[in-house]
This record gives C-alpha cells, structure tokens and sequence, in this order.
C-alpha cells in the first residue's frame, strides 16, 4: 500500500508470482481431491456397512445347538461313508450342508 502511495509502480516478476502461487494451487487442489474423495466413498461406506450389520446380526442368531447336532450328524455319517452308495453319502452331505446355512 504505501507504495501506491508513493507513486511507485511496482510489478512482481513472473516467476516470483509462480513461487508464490504454485504452494497455494498445490493446497487447494489437495483439498479438493480429499473433498471429493470423502463425497463419492460416502454412500459406498452407508451401504458396506449396512451388509456388514446385515451378516452380523446372521451370525450373532446362528443357534449352536444346530451346530451340535449336524457335527454329530457328519460324524456318524463319515463313519458310515464306506457302507453307503456315493450318491446317498453326497445327499446326506447337502442336507447337512444346507442345515447349517447361515
């Protein structure tokens, strides 16, 4: 300002305009990307999270007891395989299969 004053006219040299410009681009582009990044990831994170509670709350009602009984299944069953026809051992394994299935 108080060159204005003194009727002196002083114009910066290219260069040292781009010295001091170019760290403040660099920021506000970053800023940019970051803004940009966090508005696009925001309903992609909503709807992860929401499969994630989803297989959570799948898993915390999965009733043990279930599970239990069908190892003890598999077991009589893995003792029987050699007395059985291999296609009435893979049916017995698909039932047990789909008894556990979340």
């Amino acid at each position: 300002m108080k060159i204005l004053e003194f009727n002196v006219d002083y114009i910066p040299e290219f260069s040292v305009t781009l010295l001091f410009s170019i760290p403040y681009l660099i920021f506000i582009l970053l800023i940019s990307k970051t803004i940009g990044y966090y508005k696009h990831s925001r309903p992609f994170t909503k709807t992860v999270n929401n499969e994630i509670n989803i297989q959570l709350l799948k898993i915390a009602k999965f009733d043990s007891k279930n599970y239990k009984s069908v190892k003890k299944e598999l077991i009589v069953l893995l003792n029987n395989k050699n007395s059985m026809q291999k296609k009435e051992y893979l049916k017995k394994l698909i039932a047990l299969r789909d008894k556990i299935t979340i």
